[in-house]
């Protein structure tokens, strides 16, 4: 406000000056110049004709200097009159700086008290002070206020930075970015709407109906390049939760640290592909019911000779699709994978074969998730009023006095490979895990499963990885765009087997379920556009021994008309 105030009073004094100088030096208007005066000895009184042409001659230049200076003060004139507008906007914008000063902006700049809620120094009127101004004693003698912006030294006061928004076609759904795509927000979302039609006769545990397996929202960038977050949030069967919630910094691909919640480095299946990537509307038995899902923890992660070898190594609180941890102890979980071929033009370019390990101790609280044939592992009591208990089957339910308790030790092996519109992907899991009745010593279960499945797209498309199909002709029609997406057929063999002891140890009634389940899935895929995915699925599930479907009734078999529609962007 000092400094316009000042900028005020310069101009005001420039035009009183310019005026005063002007009435000094100029004659009234309409007057003639007073002759000069007579010599006093009289030598220049004006007699004869000589004398009345001298004074004729300096008449004539002083009209001449007096046209000049009529010229000067019209021009001063016009000059006048910008320095008076100037005035006038220099007065307004110190009127706009003592409201803003004084609260009453609704702005959010830098200058502005409701910017971000931090606090800072600087001028009263400008932020461009140099460096010592910033001190404690400048502050003194500068008469410094405290300003929005808190931090005094690297603060680059950027404030009010424009962005670009765009849609990404290829991946990443709606983005706004800053021009130099150093700050970036992006927006994707996927919804999957489920009719299942149980076959035979009713169950009481699951009935035919519709149902909304997954909703779910991301928010995820980077702030700048080398670091990016993810913050998503899923309504799933059960809850409405976080999904992920991490960041990551990769200043070398080679060595990615991340940290926060998400998908654990264990089976092929769960870490590299996402659910609206898979072949089967879910994942195999062993997986579902084995898999590590999402945990908090740190990982280390990147690849090697030109992406040939890629690895993930992390530390992980153990609870599988945890948010919290219920002892000290850790889980260690490691991920390789090959694809020795990658960078040349063989038939085997994409092919992918490794392995994974967790090794850990539990001391879990809750009962063991139902393991079930068509959902992944929910912790969900039978009794519950919960739709996991309405849309999916079990077929192996630990007793409520049983927790997850002690050693953890599984492995998993896979083959993946892709060749033109081929999907084949396959894969070997095992170890031990570990469970207790109250407080009795753990029973160490050994379980194993694997898997198989094969697709291929029929209407031309290639694959690299499983991925979202772009339909060569998508659905559409109308005259001229005429198509019907892309068509892939598919087949999967699956197998989960579980210890004996899970009954000898008293950790599930073996009147009710089964430790042994073969499946199959026969279907098509649908792509109709790159967003828009159909699944036609047959399930038929194979057990072990009968299990409970009804009062007074068991069954050895079930079947399954799955239809899923999946919207991703």
């Amino acid at each position: 406000m000092a400094y316009g105030r000042g900028r005020l009073a310069r101009a005001g004094w420039l035009v009183v000056s310019l005026s005063l100088g002007a009435g000094l030096r100029t004659p009234a208007l309409g007057q003639t110049p007073p002759l000069p005066s007579n010599d006093p000895n009289g030598s220049s009184a004006s007699t004869g004709s000589a004398k009345d042409d001298s004074v004729e001659e300096r008449l004539k230049k002083l009209e001449e200097q007096n046209r000049k200076l009529l010229d000067r003060l019209e021009k001063l004139s016009d000059e006048n009159q910008k320095l008076t507008k100037e005035v006038k906007d220099l007065s307004t914008k110190v009127k706009e700086k003592d409201s803003r000063d004084s609260g009453e902006s609704d702005g959010a700049g830098p200058g502005d008290p409701k910017d971000s809620g931090l606090a800072g120094i600087g001028p009263a009127d400008s932020p461009e002070l140099p460096p010592e101004a910033y001190t404690e004693g400048g502050m003194r003698s500068s008469g410094l206020r405290l300003l929005p912006n808190a931090q005094i030294k690297g603060n680059r006061r950027l404030g009010r930075v424009p962005l670009k928004g765009y849609f990404d076609y290829g991946k990443d759904g709606v983005g706004f970015a800053t021009e130099d795509d150093e700050f970036i927000l992006k927006f994707r979302a996927e919804l999957q709407a489920d009719s299942l039609d149980y076959l035979g006769a009713t169950q009481a545990l699951t009935h035919s109906g519709f149902y909304i397996p997954r909703t779910r929202f991301y928010f995820q960038g980077h702030y700048t390049r080398p670091i990016t977050y993810q913050l998503s949030f899923q309504r799933s069967y059960t809850t409405f939760g976080f999904l992920n919630v991490f960041l990551n910094f990769n200043y070398d691909p080679r060595f990615q640290f991340r940290i926060g919640r998400f998908k654990v480095p264990f089976a092929y299946e769960w870490y590299k592909l996402n659910n609206w990537r898979l072949i089967t509307p879910e994942r195999s038995l062993f997986n579902e019911n084995f898999g590590l899902n999402r945990m908090v923890g740190i990982q280390e992660w990147g690849s090697f000779l030109e992406d040939r070898i890629e690895y993930a190594v992390g530390m992980f609180d153990g609870p599988r699709n945890s948010i919290q941890d219920y002892n000290s102890a850790k889980d260690v979980v490691a991920f390789l994978n090959f694809q020795p071929f990658v960078r040349t033009d063989s038939f085997l370019k994409r092919l992918n074969f490794g392995g994974s390990f967790d090794y850990g101790i539990q001391d879990n609280i809750d009962q063991p998730a139902v393991m079930r044939t068509n959902v992944n592992a929910a912790a969900v009591g039978l009794n519950d009023t919960d739709p996991v208990n309405n849309a999916a089957v079990p077929f192996l339910a630990f007793n409520s006095n049983t927790r997850e308790r002690g050693l953890r030790q599984l492995y998993d092996l896979h083959l993946a490979y892709y060749y033109g519109g081929l999907s084949l992907i396959g894969s070997f899991g095992g170890g031990i895990d570990s469970y207790a009745v109250d407080n009795r010593r753990p029973v160490p279960l050994q379980a194993d499963g694997y898997y198989i499945a094969l697709a291929y797209l029929l209407t031309g498309e290639t694959l690299a990885e499983r991925t979202v199909v772009d339909p060569i002709r998508r659905f559409d029609l109308r005259p001229g765009k005429f198509g019907l997406g892309a068509f892939e057929p598919f087949f999967r063999f699956s197998n989960v087997s579980v210890s004996n002891q899970v009954f000898t140890s008293g950790l599930a009634d073996p009147n009710l379920w089964t430790n042994h389940v073969n499946m199959t899935d026969v279907g098509m895929n649908w792509y109709l556009n790159r967003s828009i995915k159909i699944y036609f699925d047959w399930q038929h599930s194979m057990f072990g021994q009968p299990i409970y479907f009804r009062s007074g009734g068991f069954r050895s078999t079930n079947d399954l008309l799955w239809l899923r529609f999946q919207f991703y962007f």
